[in-house]
């Protein structure tokens, strides 16, 4: 006569939270520096026609690893955000919040690296990175706010930010992407106050 066992509830779970500590270290190892290193060059707020206009050029750096799935034929988004916040006594006010995306992947048969503007839909090509990059980090004449819409006597700051999008990846990598802490959003904002 067979005598049948009963499988160990407790094997299963430990080989499950086994797999998961290993998922977490290895995107921890994989995300040892932050997917994508900027600072800001230079930024311009001017006041034409009754609208403020932000032009700005940051240096973009991917890390490693992000260097690597470019190089592997991963596209990659760069997002900017930019605010405009009205300075208040316990917590400023947003009073605008833009975000542009740039979306860079290499080309399999050229070799060359193409940056998407994903608002128009325009396409440019540059032979190297460094070149694609510096396209994703520069803001032309951006539409800010209207005058009309600031209130007399009150200050106003604006922020400006760069990350990658995690979102946009492709959906195998993005349990890594987020589970890795250095991919998400960093809370260093660069800013600096509109001159009325």
């Amino acid at each position: 006569m067979r005598s049948w066992s009963r499988p160990d509830p407790t094997r299963g779970a430990a080989a499950a939270f086994g797999l998961c500590l290993f998922l977490i270290s290895a995107a921890d190892a994989w995300c040892a520096s932050p997917a994508l290193e900027y600072s800001v060059r230079h930024v311009d707020t001017r006041l034409e026609e009754e609208t403020w206009l932000l032009d700005a050029g940051l240096d973009l750096e991917p890390n490693s690893e992000s260097r690597e799935a470019l190089e592997s034929g991963v596209p990659i988004t760069v997002l900017l955000e930019v605010q405009v916040t009205r300075e208040r006594v316990f917590r400023d006010e947003r009073v605008r919040n833009m975000r542009l995306r740039y979306r860079i992947k290499k080309h399999a048969l050229s070799k060359r690296y193409m940056v998407t503007y994903a608002a128009s839909g325009k396409t440019r090509t540059y032979g190297a990175l460094e070149d694609a990059s510096a396209s994703a980090g520069t803001i032309r004449e951006l539409a800010l706010i209207r005058n009309a819409d600031l209130i007399p006597d009150h200050r106003y700051r604006v922020r400006l930010r760069a990350r990658l999008d995690i979102d946009a990846l492709p959906s195998p990598l993005r349990p890594l992407a987020w589970l890795g802490s250095l991919w998400r959003v960093r809370d260093d904002w660069y800013s600096w106050i509109l001159t009325q």
